[in-house]
């Protein structure tokens, strides 16, 4: 379908200047000194233990890992396949692509994980995947799950008068849903700018896809 094609190329501008700050990040992130001020800002950024935090970090560790996530999409994408939506399946399948891309740098950046200076705080045991490379690492699945998930929503439902609002209220929600991977002990400040980044520069395709199923 040439539309798919030209929604990719027009989204490609949007997409690059994120791309290039995610490998700029990952370059910078194996600097020891740089190294060593993630670890201090990042303890610094997890702060005291609280109960109530405690909770709500446990309640997105679940909400947004990938054994949850990647079913509810693929659900998604199949009943806007069914209803005829093909453009607007695309757009949400385009998160598909984002996790493959996240397993395969997580497998090539070989980092300490953030639990080796960070304290970590759990309730229960989270879902996983088995394979340590991937529960951890560089960049943060959860945060570029998180960032994509809500942005989608954000630019699906809401009129275009208002997008700015709303998006601007949608990143603060992210920021602080992102902040709690910090908290429990996850990841890193690094870790979750990176995963941000990742998120950032898969948005633009789903947006221009998004657009071609509403023209």
């Amino acid at each position: 379908m040439p539309t798919l094609w030209q929604a990719a190329a027009a989204s490609m501008p949007a997409s690059l200047l994120p791309a290039l700050l995610l490998a700029a990040v990952g370059v910078l992130g194996a600097i020891p000194p740089v190294e060593r001020w993630n670890e201090r800002v990042s303890i610094f950024l997890q702060g005291p233990d609280e109960q109530p935090l405690t909770v709500l970090g446990d309640i997105t560790g679940w909400l947004f890992s990938g054994q949850l996530l990647l079913p509810a999409a693929l659900v998604l994408c199949l009943v806007l396949l069914l209803r005829g939506r093909v453009l607007l399946a695309f757009s949400a399948g385009v998160i598909f692509p984002l996790i493959a891309v996240e397993a395969i740098l997580k497998l090539l950046i070989d980092r300490p994980p953030a639990s080796a200076y960070l304290r970590v705080r759990v309730l229960t045991i989270s879902p996983g995947t088995g394979i340590r490379a991937l529960e951890h690492g560089f960049p943060s699945g959860h945060a570029a799950r998180i960032a994509f998930a809500i942005g989608w929503l954000a630019l699906l439902l809401t009129p275009r008068r208002y997008r700015w609002l709303v998006l601007s209220g949608m990143l603060l929600l992210t920021l602080f849903v992102c902040w709690t991977r910090i908290y429990v002990g996850d990841h890193s400040l690094l870790e979750i700018v990176a995963g941000l980044l990742l998120a950032t520069a898969f948005l633009p395709l789903a947006a221009a896809l998004m657009a071609l199923a509403r023209g």
